[in-house]
């Protein structure tokens, strides 16, 4: 049986983990989305320099890191999961869909560590 390794996302390539993630128009195009919507500036343009400037900038404790790596992770799973999603279910799904996906992860995420620290910080106020 002979099987078709024409990437999924773009159907212009030899699906590879390279392609996936730096070269392909899909990914690049979903990259923009976020981060434009997210308004993060001084970020390169092309995607090899973006995951290295992610991984740079997200190397302190702070929130900004949180947020970066947050973003990273994120975006390579929403374009990960996609990718599944078109090849063994055969189900295709807007570029701004997945864009707005990933955006709601994110939110979902920052959300979620506001409830915790209002939770932490109520304990402590109840505990003194």
């Amino acid at each position: 049986m002979q099987l078709d390794d024409t990437y999924v996302l773009c159907k212009n390539a030899r699906e590879t983990h390279h392609h996936l993630f730096f070269r392909c128009s899909f990914s690049s195009i979903v990259w923009h989305h976020i981060l434009r919507t997210t308004s993060i500036l001084g970020i390169p343009d092309t995607l090899a320099d973006i995951v290295e400037w992610f991984v740079w900038n997200g190397k302190n404790k702070d929130f900004r890191s949180l947020i970066l790596s947050r973003m990273l992770a994120a975006t390579v799973y929403g374009i990960w999961r996609e990718r599944n999603v078109r090849v063994f279910q055969n189900l295709t799904t807007q570029i701004d869909a997945v864009s707005l996906n990933i955006v709601n992860s994110i939110r979902d995420f920052l959300c979620s560590i506001r409830r915790v620290k209002k939770l932490s910080l109520k304990r402590s106020l109840g505990a003194s």
